[in-house]
C-alpha cells in the first residue's frame, strides 16, 4: 500500500506553508504531493473477484484510502488497486473490470485527508498547511493550487507521463491567470515527480513559469525500505498481513522507482540473510531469489 501518514516532514512542510505565504503578495503555490498522498478513485466492472464477498460491480467511490475496505476486506480492496504487468509488450494497466481516476486536480480537495469518513481528521495529508496558507491570504484553486496523481505510475509509462504533462500545463495556467510565477512545494515522491518535470524543461521556461522550489524529505538517492516491500510486503503497522497486499505493492511501478539508486549505495549491504548479503549491485539476484523475476524488467523501464 502506498504512505498512509504523512511522517515528521509534516512539521516542515507545516512551516513552509507560512514562509511561502508570509509576503505581502505571496506567489501562487502548486503542490506536488508524495506517494499515497492523494485520492483515487475506482470503478468496477469485473469479470471475476478473489473472493464471494468482493463487489464486481460499483459505481465511482474512493479507493485510496477507504480506511474500511483496506481493514475490512484487504483482499478485494489489493485486487482492485493493483496494477498488471503485461512482460511481453512491457505495458502496466489497471486490473481487468477497474477503471481509477485522480479527484479534483487543480484543487486540494483530494490532498487534504485521504479518508473524510475516518473521525478527527485522523488521515489529514496537507490538511493544516492548505489551511494554513488560506489563512495567510492563498485562495483554493487561484493561487493555491494541487497536483494529485496516480501515484503508481512512473513517467516511464503514458500514464504517468500524462500526469507530467498536466503538472506543467497547471503551472502555466497557474502564472498565466495571477500574473506571477508559482512555487512548487513538493513532498516525498513528489520531490521525483518536480525533478522530472523540471529536468525537461529549457531554462526559459524555468526562468519564465518558477519561482522557486521548495523540495521536502525528497528520496532522490532512494529509499531502502523498498527491499522489504518487495520481499515480504510492508502494512506499515496497519493490522493487516504484509503477504496480503505484497503483489499489489510489487505491481506498482513507483515502488521500483523508488528503490536506491546504485550510484548513491553502490555496494552497500542493504539486505542481509541467513544465505546470503544484497546490495544495489545484485537486483537481479535480489527478484530471482524472492521469486519474482518480473521485477527485472518492472526495475528497468
Amino acid at each position: 500500500a502506498p504512505v498512509l501518514f504523512i511522517s515528521r516532514a509534516m512539521f516542515s512542510l507545516f512551516v513552509t506553508a507560512f514562509a511561502l505565504a508570509a509576503s505581502a503578495t505571496p506567489a501562487p503555490v502548486v503542490i506536488i504531493p508524495g506517494d499515497g498522498s492523494n485520492q483515487l478513485e475506482a470503478r468496477l466492472d469485473k469479470p471475476s473477484t478473489v473472493s464471494w464477498i468482493c463487489s464486481k460491480k460499483a459505481d465511482w467511490f474512493r479507493l485510496w484510502l477507504s480506511t474500511s475496505n483496506l481493514l475490512a476486506a484487504t483482499n478485494c480492496w489489493a485486487d482492485n488497486i493493483k496494477l498488471v504487468y503485461d512482460e511481453e509488450h512491457d505495458v502496466l494497466s489497471n486490473n481487468a473490470g477497474v477503471e481509477t481516476r485522480v479527484p479534483d486536480f487543480g484543487g486540494t480537495g483530494a490532498l487534504e485527508e485521504l479518508d473524510p469518513d475516518v473521525p478527527f481528521h485522523a488521515t489529514a495529508a496537507f490538511r493544516k498547511i492548505v489551511l494554513a496558507m488560506v489563512d495567510a491570504g492563498l485562495k483554493r484553486n487561484v493561487t493555491l493550487r494541487g497536483a494529485p496523481y496516480d501515484f503508481r505510475f512512473a513517467p516511464s509509462s503514458p500514464r504517468g507521463m500524462l500526469y507530467i504533462d498536466r503538472l506543467k500545463h497547471l503551472i502555466e495556467e497557474t502564472a498565466q491567470a495571477t500574473g506571477k510565477r508559482v512555487s512548487l512545494l513538493s513532498h516525498s515522491m513528489g520531490c521525483l515527480q518536480a525533478l522530472y518535470l523540471l529536468s525537461k524543461q529549457t531554462q526559459e521556461w524555468k526562468n519564465k513559469f518558477i519561482e522557486k522550489w521548495i523540495s521536502l524529505a525528497g528520496p532522490f538517492g532512494g529509499s531502502a525500505r523498498h527491499w522489504r516491500l518487495h520481499a515480504s510486503g510492508d502494512n506499515q503497522g496497519l493490522p493487516v498481513d504484509p503477504l496480503v497486499i505484497r503483489e499489489e505493492q510489487r505491481s506498482y511501478e513507483t515502488n521500483f522507482w523508488l528503490l536506491p539508486f546504485p550510484l548513491w549505495f553502490g555496494d552497500r549491504v542493504i539486505v542481509s540473510t541467513p544465505r546470503r548479503n544484497y546490495t544495489t549491485l545484485d537486483y537481479d539476484a535480489f527478484f530471482d531469489d524472492i521469486g519474482y523475476s518480473a521485477g527485472k524488467a518492472m526495475l528497468r523501464r
